[in-house]
């Protein structure tokens, strides 16, 4: 074969080399790909990939049939040829190192036994961003001085690959760190700057670029779907679905229909196949708000789910699969009911990934003014009523009172107070809180929770405390009853 024939089958082979590194994005294997290629393609023996670091020396990056730490044993060898391909951006080739003028005295030549070396620059415009190494040990040389050209080609070609590698890399950790930053700002619906929010906060941005099943721990009223919707969208799967399931009022069956979805005839009104939020919610986030209420014959089946993502839709007998990020939220003492046998533990420490813990406003009083306002100026727009302020008076009483139902409950007395309010400015007579500071009872309660909680303790009573047929009354499980009763006692309400 002619020199020209093999010059030609050489750079053919670096062209081919060269397309395959450009489709290879991941700048920590690319180092090692493209020495690899070279190697075989000049059917050398061993080598080394060079980078410039940030502090402008040049540092390994690949190796192939060597140490890292081999790198000063070959000596003048090693540095001569790189320094050479450094410096002046030349190909250094030699068939035959023991004859070579320019590796004269280098010791390491006899050493190791060296025969053929090859040094290629990798040049990126007027910049030396690295160097190749090459040797072998062979009786037969393994470059040719004739090859210079093609792998000086190559090194600019390599170089160019390795640049852009490293720029998507760059662009990518800086999108991560931008996503994090916007994170706050995709964050400031829940308002905040006490040290508890911000311990909340920091974990949200942690844990927002994982796939880690998130447990949100929180009394009613704190903000858990929207701590929840929060971390889905500023995570990676922010452009897919973000589904909720409020699974503390619905029947065993409905739930695991609305969970799992079912097939046509399952039960009766089954008129069709309906997908489940399993199904609905894949790629995206579903959050189940309530977990400690599902019952226990329904967490064997989420279980699985989050084992290996199977699970079988009611009255199906395939199983299917689904790829959703699991956000659970509830204001239970999960570990108590684990031990109550309510609740399973296996699924507990399968759902509690990370747990976030929601402080009630009671905490953070820091934060109950800047939250006031917010809502302040958001509804005053909605209605249309100008510049609405608060008088001193008025926030003082929104810092000392006791918020028990957090800030749902500071939302709806701001936005009771801004309808009741005829003027500009909000006075303590325009607050009506469900308690007060003192923990007495205050003014007529007219928000729908009120109404709500009224209409069922008038249930209760006519069904003389029999919380069964109360809750069948009601449409509602037994268990979301006994919920809502505990809450009401812990608020020192007589039920």
């Amino acid at each position: 074969m002619s020199e020209v024939d093999k010059q030609e089958i050489l750079l053919s082979s670096l062209f081919r080399i060269v397309r395959e590194i450009h489709t290879n994005s991941d700048p920590a294997k690319l180092p090692e790909m493209v020495l690899q290629s070279v190697v075989e393609s000049l059917h050398a023996e061993r080598g080394y990939l060079f980078l410039k670091g940030e502090d402008g020396k040049m540092e390994v990056s690949a190796a192939l049939q060597l140490n890292p730490d081999e790198v000063g044993g070959l000596g003048k060898t090693t540095q001569t040829a790189i320094k050479r391909a450094v410096e002046k951006g030349e190909v250094v080739i030699t068939e035959d190192a023991r004859q070579d003028p320019r590796f004269a005295g280098a010791s390491s030549i006899i050493m190791h036994d060296i025969r053929s070396v090859a040094s290629v620059p990798l040049r990126l415009g007027d910049e030396i961003i690295g160097a190749l190494y090459l040797d072998s040990r062979l009786g037969e040389n393994s470059f040719s001085e004739q090859s210079g050209d093609a792998l000086l080609l190559f090194g600019s070609l390599a170089a160019q690959a390795i640049d852009q590698a490293q720029t998507v890399a760059a662009l990518i950790d800086e999108n991560a760190r931008l996503r994090i930053k916007a994170g706050r700002f995709a964050f400031e619906e829940i308002i905040g700057q006490s040290k508890a929010m911000e311990q909340v906060f920091a974990l949200m941005e942690r844990v927002s670029q994982t796939d880690l099943p998130v447990l949100i721990q929180g009394e009613s009223g704190t903000g858990k779907e929207l701590i929840a919707r929060a971390i889905h969208r500023v995570g990676p799967r922010g452009e897919k679905p973000f589904l909720a399931l409020f699974a503390g009022n619905l029947g065993e069956e409905l739930l695991e229909s609305e969970l799992f979805g079912h097939v046509k005839g399952s039960f009766t009104g089954a008129h069709q196949d309906k997908p489940g939020l399993l199904s609905l919610a894949s790629g995206g986030t579903l959050m189940l708000d309530e977990v400690a209420d599902i019952p226990l014959r329904i967490q064997a089946k989420l279980l699985r789910v989050l084992q290996d993502g199977q699970y079988k839709p009611v009255g199906g007998l395939k199983n299917l699969s689904t790829d959703v990020r699991i956000v659970s939220a509830t204001h239970s003492d999960l570990p108590i009911r684990v031990k109550e046998n309510l609740f399973r533990e296996d699924l507990y420490y399968r759902i509690n990934g990370i747990e976030i813990r929601v402080p009630p406003l009671r905490e953070r009083r820091d934060d109950i003014l800047l939250i006031a306002e917010k809502i302040l100026r958001r509804f005053s727009e909605q209605s249309n009523r100008g510049h609405i302020r608060f008088s001193r008076e008025s926030l003082t009483m929104l810092t000392r009172a006791k918020w028990p139902g957090n800030v749902r409950e500071l939302e709806r007395t701001v936005e009771r107070a801004v309808v009741l309010c005829p003027g500009l400015t909000i006075t303590a007579d325009h607050l009506i809180f469900t308690r007060s500071a003192a923990g007495d009872e205050g003014p007529e309660d007219l928000s729908l929770k009120a109404a709500e909680k009224n209409h069922i303790l008038r249930i209760l009573a006519e069904s003389a405390g029999n919380r069964s047929e109360a809750s069948r009354t009601l449409g509602i499980s037994r268990r979301y009853l006994q919920n809502l009763i505990k809450e009401w006692k812990d608020e020192g309400i007589e039920v």
